[in-house]
């Protein structure tokens, strides 16, 4: 992963919303320059421009070996490069391949 870049897990918080957003219910993986860039990223990319909910959590540097084994490390991108890695999927389209 290029040295500018920071990987970060972001949890939303849902209490306010009914029913909560289904692709941000498990949490948001994005790789970006910054927290800022990463939630334009989650904002641009996943919400199509809709407002973000409440962030409950941020961990910056996140591990990933640490997240969900059952759902978020089989269904993650890369998280090595710039871009939503959880959820993703080739229907989103989240994640900026450098090639």
């Amino acid at each position: 992963m290029p040295s500018d870049l920071t990987r970060f897990w972001i949890e939303f918080d849902f209490e306010d919303m009914n029913p909560p957003d289904p692709l941000l219910t498990w949490g948001c993986g994005v790789t970006g320059a910054e927290l800022s860039d990463c939630l334009d990223l989650i904002q641009e990319r996943l919400l199509e421009g809709r407002a973000l909910p409440p962030i409950r959590r941020v961990t910056e540097d996140v591990d990933v070996r640490q997240l969900d084994q059952r759902h978020v490390i089989p269904n993650m991108g890369p998280p090595i490069w710039r871009g939503v890695w959880f959820p993703q999927g080739p229907y989103l389209g989240a994640f900026q391949d450098p090639h």
